[in-house]
């Protein structure tokens, strides 16, 4: 399919539900991946009875990973794990022990209200020993297929060699087993205030993400609020709550690699208390490139991952 050649859509600017199915899917969804850089997608493809299963493997509801005692789970601290499996992410990362790195308000180094795992699907250990995690194994496997599908539209779309000499291969550039990262978060049930306020509380801090993309797996609560890159000082645009969907999202490196031609905004979650008072369980995976590959003349995907781990010190 060549480049660029597309009709142009009339997505307004705001975080779109578009249908898979739909015969006009391929250009609502290039021109929701260029502004703003991320779309809720329903007909994926990907079974809800997996999807259900997999989290069942992970809430504490259902009894999952995220029910056992704090000395389980500490078990595979991210800091013990990592070395074991050279790996600077993998394992366990306890309630508030996750700082935010980049916030509109200054608020650099507070702590995100979650806890969650880190899992690189083609290293060996990274799994917690606690189940066999059968449902998010395979979940993972049919994630990657969909990326990838999904990855094919944006080359086959994307800028010409002309405006972004770095740009293209994503599907052979992209390492699905052992730099992309699975996160699966937990938040506890939020207390309410003292005070009896009911305001909005931010529980992850405004960031953006690195890598390729990202993709968030039918989350069982929204709150995701997302910046309009081309407008960065208006409100940032509410996601819906679509049961079943699956957030895309535009990566740093992919708006490196394109120069532009696809935005990665930064976002936030956002909840107040009053609706907070549930377990709340998340499933992102970070689709990262290959170490080597080039993000433009001057930095590989390698480069930009090393000082991230820096600033967020875990051992690289």
């Amino acid at each position: 399919m060549p480049q660029g050649n597309l009709p142009m859509s009339t997505n307004d600017v705001k975080v779109h539900v578009l249908d898979m199915r739909s015969p006009d899917f391929i250009p609502n969804f290039i021109a929701a991946c260029r502004r703003p850089g991320a779309v809720l997608l329903t007909n994926h493809g990907i079974p809800q009875e997996v999807i259900d299963a997999a989290y069942a493997e992970w809430m504490p509801e259902k009894g999952g990973f995220f029910a056992l005692p704090d000395e389980v789970k500490k078990q595979f601290l991210y800091s013990d794990l990592s070395p074991k499996v050279n790996d600077p992410e993998s394992g366990f990362y306890p309630f508030k022990s996750e700082k935010g790195s980049e916030h509109k308000d200054g608020n650099k180094g507070s702590v995100n209200l979650n806890e969650y795992y880190h899992i690189k699907t083609g290293i060996a250990g990274s799994y917690p020993t606690t189940g066999a995690f059968t449902a998010t194994k395979l979940l993972a496997e049919l994630n990657y297929q969909l990326v990838a599908k999904l990855l094919t539209l944006l080359d086959a779309y994307g800028p010409s060699k002309d405006d972004a000499p770095f740009f293209g291969k994503l599907v052979e550039s992209l390492s699905a087993d052992k730099w992309s990262t699975f996160r699966i978060l937990h938040y506890p049930p939020l207390p309410m205030p003292e005070d009896g306020s009911d305001e909005e509380q931010e529980l992850i801090k405004v960031h953006k993400d690195k890598g390729c993309v990202t993709t968030v797996i039918s989350p069982s609560a929204s709150g995701l609020a997302v910046e309009d890159p081309e407008n960065p000082d208006a409100p940032y645009m509410r996601a819906p709550h679509v049961a079943g969907s699956i957030l895309f999202q535009i990566g740093e490196g992919l708006e490196l690699m394109s120069k532009g031609f696809y935005k990665a905004g930064r976002h936030t979650v956002m909840g107040r208390p009053s609706k907070l008072q549930g377990h709340r369980t998340s499933m992102a995976r970070f689709w990262h490139f290959t170490p080597e590959t080039r993000l433009n003349a001057d930095m590989t995907n390698g480069d930009m991952m090393r000082k991230y781990w820096e600033k967020k010190d875990l051992k690289v």
